[in-house]
């Protein structure tokens, strides 16, 4: 994957007859670097979930460009993968199924061998014993894991992660959050990642850029200066994380003071 480039991006959504249309970006400009991880926090509606939509070809935008090698995304598309809050699996394929299709409709494979990708991805993020059930039959963490898998599956370039945490509990989230990191790490190539979440921990432990949106528009980037892989326990409590927590802390208060431009 080549770099991805965000020139000058504006976003609007249609609105009713006679009604102005809601802009949710204006005017956005940012690099991501093959490879980087990079985690994207702001005030709820700041247009974060938007910026993924477009990356991901779901929607277009309504003014500017989104480059990959300096040529139109449209024309240079990316493998993508994406993973929301709730997992966007198949309720009537079992697990296993769900990660094999992903495997076949993406990268060609027949059918043993994307079985086989399947159960070797259900063991890497521990959900070996699950494979065999329907979703409904697993508990929110287990069926996160079936995404992440379903996600890894498709041997995606780009992966897009929607707050694909935010609905679990801490237990689960924490344990997620280092099986994320550590796919990403061991993989060869690195995919790059962009991760959407409100928790400015989580953020500080996953990425290597953290980027600030205010309402609409891109604010500061902080490079991530901590060394992987990275223990929560020593990084949480370091200097340099509690500077960038108080930073990023201070900018959603002057983002909420500042309102929607």
């Amino acid at each position: 994957m080549q770099e991805l480039t965000l020139d000058r991006v504006s976003f609007a959504y249609p609105s009713a007859a006679g009604a102005q249309a809601r802009c949710a970006l204006s005017d956005v400009s940012l690099t991501i670097r093959p490879g980087e991880f990079v985690c994207l926090v702001g005030p709820s509606g700041c247009g974060k979930s938007t910026l993924v939509r477009l990356l991901a070809g779901l929607s277009q935008p309504t003014g500017g460009a989104i480059l990959h090698g300096g040529r139109p995304l449209i024309d240079a598309p990316v493998r993508t993968a994406l993973v929301f809050q709730h997992a966007g699996l198949f309720p009537w394929m079992r697990v296993a199924k769900n990660v094999a299709f992903a495997a076949r409709k993406t990268c060609g494979l027949s059918r043993a061998e994307a079985a086989a990708r399947a159960q070797e991805l259900l063991r890497a993020v521990g959900l070996e014993d699950g494979a065999d059930k329907y979703p409904c039959e697993l508990s929110g963490g287990m069926r996160q894991r079936a995404a992440l898998a379903a996600a890894l599956a498709t041997e995606a370039e780009l992966l897009l992660l929607d707050e694909p945490f935010s609905a679990l509990d801490h237990k689960s989230r924490t344990a997620l959050r280092g099986l994320l990191s550590e796919l990403w790490e061991s993989a060869a190539p690195r995919p790059t990642v962009v991760f959407v979440t409100h928790d400015i921990d989580e953020a500080l432990l996953l990425g290597d850029r953290v980027i600030f949106l205010y309402p609409g528009r891109v604010g500061p980037s902080f490079p991530v200066p901590f060394t992987r892989p990275r223990r929560e326990e020593d990084v949480l409590v370091s200097p340099a994380c509690c500077g960038l927590r108080k930073t990023l802390i201070s900018l959603f208060y002057q983002s909420e003071q500042e309102g929607t431009p």
